[in-house]
């Protein structure tokens, strides 16, 4: 059973309970209390909110390599950011949204290994200064790091 698009106000009662219908919307039965339909198991997935991220920038790069690790994952709440103040800042941040939650185990390692890349330090051979992070010229003396 798929869904359809439908275009009448009214509800239409089927075998397994009440449709939904409503003009330019798809329509998805809702089983009736006490009743699971044998399709039921194949349409419900679980979502699992694995983090929120500061931004939307992290949380679409966060996003993207989940899935490039075979993880489906999508950003939730991308536009709240403008409502920030009217809603408390800490609701309105970007969400990381799994669609499958057995993945829950390898995407929180993965994120932990993102968050906690090891930093490169190196010593400037001219003018002895400690150089810290990504850089890869002195800010001091302008030498390059040697290789």
């Amino acid at each position: 059973m798929g869904l359809a698009p439908t275009g009448s106000y009214s509800p239409l009662k089927t075998a397994i309970g009440t449709q939904i219908r409503a003009p330019g919307l798809w329509s998805l039965p809702i089983p009736r209390p006490g009743f699971t339909p044998a399709w039921a198991p194949a349409i419900v997935t679980v979502m699992l909110r694995l983090t929120h991220a500061p931004n939307i920038a992290i949380a679409t790069l966060w996003s993207d390599l989940l899935c490039e690790a075979g993880m489906p994952a999508s950003v939730q709440r991308q536009y709240l950011s403008s409502v920030a103040g009217e809603l408390p800042p800490s609701e309105c941040l970007p969400e990381i949204w799994l669609r499958y939650a057995e993945h829950e185990e390898r995407a929180r390692a993965l994120l932990h290994e993102l968050q906690h890349l090891p930093q490169r330090h190196w010593r400037c051979q001219r003018c002895g200064e400690q150089i810290e992070g990504g850089f890869e010229q002195c800010w001091n003396c302008g030498a390059l790091m040697p290789r």
